[in-house]
């Protein structure tokens, strides 16, 4: 699968002799499969740490918003395959590496503007806030009653949070739903790995999502 990459007009000639390509359907460039990711790492978003690969998911659950107290639905973006770039401490190198496992991202700082129009267009509560205890601004849910920000820390790193089961029946009332992609996509941000995830991959609902080729 091929990776989207933002490059700018006045450079379309030194991707293009890299080995890019333009997808004149999607109006973006990409990096062909048998090309080093090194080598376009200029026009991946500053500090890119992630690289999604096809398929990725929309994970749905729900919770009790902490300010107003009414149910609400939340979404996180996950992953079965992922590339990861990794730094190596005793030099400034680093390597991308392939992962095969699901993981769900989170404290996610960048997203492509295509991916972020697709998933606002079904979950508009899943939106760029300004977080006081991270003092920054990342893709989260809010409230859709109340707009407060449901953070991810809570939702993610908490037992019992809405994308952290402790139990099997807790795993079974969160939802996968899969969308296909024609290219990878960069992402900044965290992702999870560990017991609570192999309750989402073995016991969650799967689904298949239509947001159209993206």
């Amino acid at each position: 699968m091929s990776i989207r990459i933002n490059v700018d007009y006045k450079d379309k000639d030194k991707a293009k002799n890299k080995g890019a390509f333009w997808d004149s359907e999607l109006k973006t460039w990409f990096i062909p499969d048998n090309k080093k990711i090194s080598d376009f790492e200029e026009w991946l978003p500053v500090d890119t740490s992630i690289i999604v690969k096809n398929p990725f998911f929309v994970v749905k659950n729900s919770r009790i918003c902490w300010k107003c107290n009414n149910e609400i639905p939340l979404i996180a973006l996950a992953a079965e395959k992922y590339i990861l770039n990794e730094y190596d401490d005793d030099s400034e190198n680093s390597t991308w590496k392939i992962v095969n496992s699901l993981t769900l991202f989170s404290d996610i700082t960048y997203l492509p503007p295509v991916i972020v129009e697709k998933i606002q267009s079904k979950y508009p509560f899943f939106k760029l806030s300004y977080s006081k205890t991270i003092g920054g601004k990342y893709w989260a849910n809010t409230c859709i009653h109340c707009k407060a920000l449901q953070g991810d820390f809570f939702n993610h790193c908490e037992p019992d949070g809405a994308f952290f089961p402790t139990s099997v029946d807790e795993a079974k009332v969160i939802e996968l739903l899969k969308l296909d992609m024609k290219h990878d996509f960069p992402l900044r941000g965290n992702y999870s790995f560990g017991d609570t995830i192999y309750l989402i991959d073995k016991y969650s609902k799967r689904n298949i999502f239509n947001l159209n080729n993206i």
